[in-house]
């Protein structure tokens, strides 16, 4: 090419437009109103890291960002076998379904895309169980298959049911708010039973590795007490008191408790309630650490932007 030439094609080039900016993604159903309106600006982001336990040592590796989705990115699940976990999302202006990502080719997909919301997807062995919410405002626990379908709703005289954990096919934590104050019950799938265990609570609720206990938050005193409730016995003891600022958590396989709150993740346990610092990333990640989730060999961190 003659210098002149080349000299007009540097200048196209130079003036040529820009892409335009990619259009945020949108979610698979549109929002319902008296939904979308009850919505607080949540920001949020998932991020996962390695995770090591090798006697009194945690390793956490460089924490790498999940999705590129924006918005209510939040609630992640780990499958059985690791291999992926499931996760909600709620774009800006919109409504919440429940995803799935496979970790390592990041291929995602929705599993539900209703005109309702579904919220805190666990995988079980036989489908998915997820809070919906209805266009009316009530609250159900219901089982999905595979497919993302409803299979059946659980304790169906329930429709304000705040939170849940599922431990098990005969355990289920339920957290309800209300004027009244805060109540934590525990009921059996499978006949409907329910029996109450513990008032003031907070909505963090986490399986003990095995899922022989449940550790719940005691909100009732100055400073939040994390207690463990045998699940056979039925026998509640306190572990450990939870830092300031500091409400969600994960049991390790040890026994031992993590828990995150700016960028620093620590670690205590009821033998040694001293809270140590165990990850600090004062690079990598985006906001402020909220809550991790423990899975074999991994650990999700989600954090709030705004």
């Amino acid at each position: 090419m003659r210098p002149t030439l080349l000299a007009i094609a540097v200048v196209a080039a130079c003036h040529a437009p820009s892409a335009p900016p990619k259009a945020p993604e949108a979610a698979c159903a549109a929002a319902l109103p008296a939904l979308a309106a009850q919505h607080t600006r949540n920001v949020t982001r998932i991020y996962l890291a390695t995770l090591e336990l090798a006697g009194e040592r945690v390793t956490i590796g460089a924490p790498a960002l999940l999705t590129e989705k924006r918005g209510y990115v939040n609630q992640p699940a780990f499958d059985a076998d690791g291999a992926g976990l499931y996760f909600t999302w709620r774009p800006e202006g919109g409504q919440a379904d429940i995803w799935h990502h496979e970790i390592a080719s990041g291929k995602e997909r929705p599993i539900t895309c209703t005109a309702e919301e579904e919220y805190s997807a666990t995988p079980t062995r036989d489908g998915l169980i997820v809070l919906r919410i209805a266009a009316d405002g009530s609250r159900a626990l219901v089982r999905l298959g595979p497919d993302g379908q409803l299979r059946d709703r659980l304790f169906p005289g329930i429709a304000d049911l705040g939170a849940y954990l599922w431990i098990d096919d005969a355990h289920v934590a339920m957290f309800f708010g209300g004027a009244d104050g805060t109540r934590l019950a525990i009921g059996d799938p499978r006949t409907g039973a329910m029996r109450d265990v513990a008032t003031g609570v907070s909505a963090a609720m986490t399986a003990t590795a095995g899922g022989g206990a449940l550790g719940y938050v005691d909100q009732r005193a100055e400073a939040a007490q994390l207690m463990r409730l045998d699940l056979t016995t039925g026998a509640i003891a306190p572990v450990v008191t939870l830092p300031d600022g500091v409400e969600k958590f994960a049991w390790l396989a040890d026994g031992s408790v993590l828990a995150g709150a700016g960028r620093t993740i620590t670690r205590a346990s009821a033998a040694d309630p001293t809270w140590r610092e165990v990850g600090r990333f004062d690079r990598g990640l985006e906001g402020s650490i909220t809550r991790v989730i423990a899975g074999a060999g991994r650990l999700a961190i989600v954090t709030r932007v705004e």
